[in-house]
């Protein structure tokens, strides 16, 4: 049914962050003792470890080529690292609290971070210059995502608030409301024109990036550690799994709830979770939302990546482990 490809353990404290590189075959995964660990994803074979940060290593991406890889610390720095060597090509200052999530732009020349200080910095990958400061947020800021054209971001904060900006002049170019907790993630839809949002209100919401209007609100039932849209635009990929998303997306009417917060007016039991999954407590891997693989308490995930047929997990002891499912088609195809 699957395969248990490795279990990875050579930290000395929780793992808080894992990435997959472009082409799927390299896993890097951070963790509290600051460090930054490359893998095999195909072998589970250790590479390399990434050293020079100060503090808890909070977030990990690979550029789009796959040849570079961004990290963001407790350290209130970012770094960036060649994928090939243990080489620390930039260090990245500039905020003044914790960074908690880094991000490349599409075409891989500039990135995005994300901080406690309340604010968003777009640095050039090249030269680590300071490209834009983008300030509006009156909380933390946690998620952050390019447009598929790179020319616009979108980033979420512990005010409850989606912001849009212009990568280029740094202008906020709207603001989303809807959410009644801090936003954990955010993801454009791939023609750019909608965005989504995952919060700790356990609530996906889907809006329109040039009218700021909520156009789906999705009853997820889990804080979710992974939040992007399927190729087709059609699908939102959760760590729940993938739900499909109705079409065409429509604005939402509202009403006042019994908590007075706006919830939208439709049913959302009609969301459909589709291919692997974690459950919403976390004991299962699931199979379009349907519980398939048991996992032991020592196996739970903190953090979770699921890339196809493959599902990496980040456990609280330090562990990662990585399954490899034999069939896409889940339990009838195995």
């Amino acid at each position: 049914m699957y395969h248990c490809l490795q279990t990875l353990e050579e930290y000395y404290g929780p793992v808080s962050s894992v990435a997959f590189s472009p082409d799927g075959k390299t896993l890097a995964s951070g963790s509290d003792d600051s460090t930054v660990q490359v893998w095999s994803a195909e072998t589970g074979a250790y590479l390399q470890t990434l050293k020079g940060h100060t503090d808890a290593v909070s977030s990990v991406a690979f550029s789009p080529d796959g040849k570079t890889l961004v990290s963001a610390s407790d350290d209130q720095t970012v770094r960036v690292w060649s994928a090939a060597t243990d080489d620390c090509l930039h260090t990245l200052e500039g905020h003044t609290k914790s960074v908690r999530l880094v991000a490349f732009s599409p075409d891989g020349k500039t990135l995005v971070s994300a901080s406690d200080d309340q604010t968003v910095r777009v640095w050039s990958a090249a030269t680590g210059a300071c490209l834009q400061t983008l300030e509006g947020h009156t909380g933390w800021v946690y998620p952050v995502a390019f447009s598929p054209d790179g020319k616009t971001l979108a980033s979420g904060s512990g005010d409850w608030t989606v912001r849009v900006w212009s990568a280029e002049t740094g202008v906020c170019l709207q603001t989303l409301k809807g959410h009644a907790d801090p936003v954990r993630l955010v993801a454009f839809s791939p023609d750019g024109k909608t965005v989504a949002s995952a919060s700790y209100d356990q609530t996906v919401r889907v809006w329109s990036a040039d009218q700021g209007n909520c156009l789906q609100s999705i009853e997820l039932g889990m804080v979710s550690s992974t939040l992007s849209f399927s190729p087709d635009g059609r699908s939102l990929l959760t760590q729940a799994g993938a739900i499909s998303l109705s079409h065409p997306l429509q604005p939402q009417s509202f009403t006042s709830s019994s908590s007075d917060r706006a919830s939208p007016d439709h049913d959302h039991n009609q969301e459909r979770h589709l291919g692997y999954g974690i459950s919403r407590d976390r004991s299962w891997v699931t199979w379009n939302g349907k519980n398939l693989l048991w996992l032991p308490a020592d196996c739970r995930p903190g953090e979770a990546a699921v890339f196809g047929t493959t599902v990496a997990i980040g456990t609280s002891s330090g562990r990662i482990v990585i399954m490899r499912f034999s069939s896409a088609e889940g339990p009838a195809g195995l």
